[in-house]
C-alpha cells in the first residue's frame, strides 16, 4: 500500500488496506454495504478488492442494500419522465388551442 493518497498505481488500485479508512469507506459506498462488512470480507479472503468484491457479492450483503438505491433511483427517474410528459401535454394543449 502507497504511505499517502498522492502516492497511487497500480499495486494500490488493486488492494483494499483495511488500515486506511477512506479505502475501506469508497469500497463500502461502491458495494453498497457498511464499512464493517468491508474488513470482515478482506480478512476472510484477503486484502485483493477484486476477492473482497466477489465475497461481498457471494454473501449476498450487496444486492440488499443496492436494491433500495436502484429503488430510489427509479422513483426519482418516473417523476422526472412524468413531468416532462406532463409539460409535452399542455404545450400540445395550448397548440390545438390557438388554432
Amino acid at each position: 500500500m502507497a504511505d499517502s493518497r498522492k502516492k497511487t498505481g497500480k499495486a494500490d488500485r488493486a488492494r483494499v488496506s483495511t488500515k486506511e479508512k477512506y479505502e475501506v469507506a469508497y469500497e463500502a459506498r461502491k458495494m453498497g454495504v457498511s464499512e464493517a462488512d468491508v474488513i470482515k470480507a478482506a480478512r476472510k479472503v484477503g486484502s485483493l478488492r477484486k476477492d473482497i468484491e466477489a465475497e461481498l457479492i457471494r454473501s449476498g450483503k450487496d444486492k440488499k442494500e443496492r436494491k433500495k438505491k436502484v429503488a430510489k433511483k427509479a422513483k426519482k427517474t418516473v417523476k422526472k419522465v412524468k413531468k416532462v410528459k406532463t409539460k409535452k401535454v399542455k404545450k400540445a394543449k395550448k397548440a390545438k388551442k390557438k388554432k
